[in-house]
């Protein structure tokens, strides 16, 4: 096993010195997507929700095929839940009429529900290795994938009661995450500087445990990416 793995390094590195242009590029990324949420078991009243990533980037191109990226973005995942009761917010009367909080019946028809949605802030490092399946001038298709390590730093907690109250809650919270990512898709030589890159990506990427369940996010994103080159 460890002679095939060596053999293939050494073929790797026989395509890469073939080339002798080398180019570094500095850009920004946007990369709008859909968090799906996901537990073992699985918990079916967990909502996908729209979300986004943006940072800076940087692109090292290996040679003519191969190309290496890495930068640091600010990624948020969310999941919500809908049509909650709560069961903080009954109003209660006594038999004067008037209202307490420690004794009497509930008024069922002031039985409050609540929206909620719970946002994972983090600061995130991609590493991926692109292989550009085309040889052109201007427009290029690649294929890419790699790994993403981060640092968890916040948990955001937004409930939308049923009589139109709202609280924002931030937990600083202390953890590292993880995941893969899998995408294909084009470059495009702008200009002699300038490099757009779009890639349809699939990730998954793992999180602390939610309650007694583990949790998981599932990104399906669109990675935006505008590199000026450098040299």
């Amino acid at each position: 096993m460890k002679k095939r793995f060596l053999f293939i390094c050494l073929i790797l590195l026989s395509v890469q010195t073939s080339f002798s242009q080398n180019e570094i590029f500095v850009g920004i990324n946007v990369s709008p997507k859909i968090s799906i949420p996901t537990t073992n078991p699985q918990l079916d009243f967990l909502d996908n929700q729209f979300n986004s990533s943006f940072g800076i980037k940087v692109l090292y191109g290996i040679n003519r095929k191969f190309s290496l990226e890495t930068g640091l973005n600010f990624n948020q995942n969310s999941f919500s839940i809908k049509d909650m009761i709560s069961t903080t917010r009954f109003n209660y009367i006594d038999m004067n009429g008037n209202g307490v909080f420690d004794t009497g019946d509930i008024i069922s028809d002031e039985l409050l529900t609540y929206d909620y949605v719970e946002n994972y802030q983090s600061i995130n490092i991609p590493i991926e290795l692109n292989y550009t399946l085309t040889d052109n001038e201007t427009t290029n298709f690649l294929i890419s994938g790699g790994i993403e390590v981060g640092y968890l730093f916040n948990i955001n907690y937004k409930i939308d009661y049923s009589n139109n109250d709202m609280e924002t809650i931030d937990r600083k919270h202390q953890d590292f995450i993880g995941g893969l990512n899998l995408g294909i898709g084009v470059s495009h030589n702008i200009s002699n500087n300038f490099l757009l890159k779009i890639t349809p990506t699939y990730s998954y990427l793992f999180y602390p445990d939610w309650g007694k369940n583990s949790l998981g996010f599932q990104e399906i994103s669109l990675s935006i990416d505008l590199y000026y080159g450098i040299n």
